[in-house]
């Protein structure tokens, strides 16, 4: 049973994931006109069982970056009736805490190099890096799984801007 608290409350796991692939341009926790490209969650201190973080992500305009733009989280793990561990998590606005923004369950996780997520009661998933990918990075399993979990509309978020390491600088 894949557990979401390993993911998000560990310190082993990094204090930034890379949000590479989805099913949409549009994002649940960002408000924006703009597509959803480059995406990170950069993690802040884990407090209370709860674990804050900017959902991030950038304006590509004319093959350059130019603006960075985020919304601060708080991600509360949860556990279904079922389940001896947390298997998924609120995703709740930082400023105003009774605002759930998604609720995204942990598909899979190998723990060492990726995850991959589904929004509760959608076809809509993101795989989400534990390293910086590379330019032409070789497919993990979670990005395998993906193509099976929510086939549809599969959106690369990391176009070739991304990898100029100059403008990938925050």
């Amino acid at each position: 049973m894949q557990n979401i608290s390993r993911l998000i409350l560990m310190p082993q796991m990094g204090t930034r994931h890379y949000v590479y692939e989805g099913n949409s341009d549009d994002d649940y926790m960002l408000n924006t006109t703009y597509p959803f490209r480059c995406g990170a969650m950069l993690y802040q201190g884990v407090q209370n069982g709860t674990r804050n973080a900017q959902r991030e992500s950038k304006n590509i305009t004319e093959g350059s970056l130019t603006e960075n733009y985020g919304r601060w989280v708080n991600l509360q793990p949860m556990n279904d009736t079922s389940a001896t561990v947390p298997t998924w998590m609120e995703v709740r606005d930082y400023g105003a805490l009774t605002l759930i923004l998604a609720n995204m369950s942990l598909v899979y996780s190998d723990y060492e190099k990726c995850a991959l997520l589904q929004y509760k009661d959608t076809d809509k998933c993101e795989v989400w890096l534990y390293e910086m990918p590379e330019k032409n990075h070789k497919p993990t399993v979670c990005e395998l799984l993906h193509e099976y979990v929510c086939p549809n509309n599969i959106t690369m978020y990391y176009p070739d801007d991304c990898f100029n390491k100059n403008q990938m600088s925050s």
